[in-house]
């Protein structure tokens, strides 16, 4: 236990805090901003979520599940450009074609 401490005093000494090349002064521009609709079965909180950009439509999409527990669960479309073209599908957790939840592990 003392070797992986000081290991790891040793590796936090040892780093540098240097810029390199074209990144070294690199802005976060947040003049751009969107808003996605919240409603009674969709969040606020998209920590499950990707990007996807459809090529033959040319549409970009914020593709998200519900984070809480829901019947049916959802996954949400969010059409980044036009909230208008927003979508979700629905699949039941129980029967012939559920897919069952999505549970919080208790560690």
């Amino acid at each position: 236990m003392r070797l992986f401490f000081f290991v790891l005093i040793i590796l936090t000494v040892s780093c540098k805090n240097e810029s390199v090349g074209q990144f070294s002064n690199l802005t976060l521009d947040d003049s751009n901003t969107i808003t996605l609709p919240v409603d009674k079965v969709s969040s606020n909180f998209k920590v499950l979520s990707q990007y996807h950009y459809n090529v033959k439509n040319k549409e970009e999409y914020l593709i998200h599940i519900n984070t809480f527990p829901s019947d049916p669960n959802y996954i949400f479309f969010d059409n980044i450009d036009d909230p208008r073209q927003s979508f979700r599908l629905s699949f039941p957790q129980e029967g012939p074609n559920g897919v069952g939840s999505r549970q919080k592990s208790e560690d």
